[in-house]
């Protein structure tokens, strides 16, 4: 699931840099990307964390139980 997602998602943003980016800024279009995933990987655990104790009890109607329902509906809202 999200490794696919990832890998699908990098085999199409990378080598796109080169064909929206000037050649002068290149590198610094690879930083920023970089930084950006980054900046993602440190603030979605902590998001996760947060809204998880939050609605652990919570049932969504008409999904399977799961203390997880809330956090999936989390994700579904990102994207």
């Amino acid at each position: 699931g999200l490794g696919a997602g990832y890998s699908v998602f990098a085999s199409v943003i990378w080598p796109s840099v080169p064909f929206v980016v000037d050649s002068k800024a290149l590198g610094t279009a690879y930083g920023v990307i970089t930084s950006l995933q980054n900046l993602g990987l440190c603030l979605v655990p902590m998001a996760v964390a947060y809204v998880h104790p939050l609605t652990r009890d919570w049932r969504a109607p008409g999904l399977p139980l799961s203390e997880w329902s809330g956090v999936e509906l989390f994700f579904s809202a990102l994207g």
